[in-house]
C-alpha cells in the first residue's frame, strides 16, 4: 500500500502518515460504551520508517506521541517522494 502511495506521488510530493506504535497487535472487544470486534494493528517506528523507505519515500520528520488515558502511544511520519 505504501508503494502505491509513493507511486501517486509526483517527485517533490509529500506524504503524511500516521500508526499506533508499540510491540503487539492489540484485539478490542470493547469500547464507547458496547461490545465491538477490532484489531488495532501497532508498529514499532523503526520499522514503519523502514517500510515507508522501501516504498521509494524518503522521511524527513518523525513525531513520537506518548500514550494518554484514551488511547496509546503515536507515530507520525512524514516523508518525499524525490
Amino acid at each position: 500500500m505504501l508503494a502505491s502511495f509513493a507511486r501517486a506521488l509526483m517527485p517533490g510530493g509529500c506524504f503524511i502518515t500516521g500508526t499506533h506504535s508499540g510491540d503487539e497487535d492489540v484485539r478490542r472487544t470493547e469500547a464507547y460504551g458496547g461490545p465491538v470486534e477490532w484489531t488495532t494493528h501497532q508498529w514499532s517506528p523503526e520499522k514503519y520508517v523502514g517500510l515507508i523507505e522501501q516504498a521509494g519515500l524518503r522521511p524527513v520528520a518523525e513525531l513520537r506521541l506518548p500514550a494518554d488515558e484514551h488511547v496509546g502511544p503515536g507515530l507520525v511520519v512524514m516523508a518525499v517522494r524525490d
